[in-house]
């Protein structure tokens, strides 16, 4: 997930709609799914296009209750979180499991980040 998240960051790029279909179709409900909705989700949020929503986006919500929901649950957190893009930030404890690995110690920034 570091990996992706400082690619996305650097790269500024967010989660196309094809995407979006994979990882729900394959590995739904994982932190990959959720930081690829998240990304999707900030970008309706900032865009000045009108509307917001691009019609590849909109069509594959409207195929999709669960990750129309889902997409809504991301827009309501960046909100909440004061517009927090996912891509930027500390990744523990949100984006990482540690199974064998100690935990990342709370507060420091990625080496990857933008201050």
């Amino acid at each position: 997930m570091d990996l992706t998240r400082s690619h996305y960051s650097a790269a500024d790029l967010t989660a196309p709609s094809y995407r979006l279909e994979y990882i729900k179709a394959f590995a739904p409900k994982t932190l990959m799914y959720h930081f690829l909705l998240s990304t999707a989700a900030f970008r309706c949020m900032t865009s000045n296009d009108n509307p917001p929503i691009s019609q590849s986006l909109r069509g594959t919500l409207q195929k999709d209750a669960e990750m129309q929901a889902d997409f809504m649950d991301e827009m309501i957190r960046i909100h909440k979180n004061d517009g927090l893009d996912v891509r930027h930030g500390v990744s523990c404890p949100e984006w990482h499991v540690h199974e064998v690995t100690k935990m990342c110690v709370h507060g420091n920034a990625e080496p990857w980040a933008k201050d």
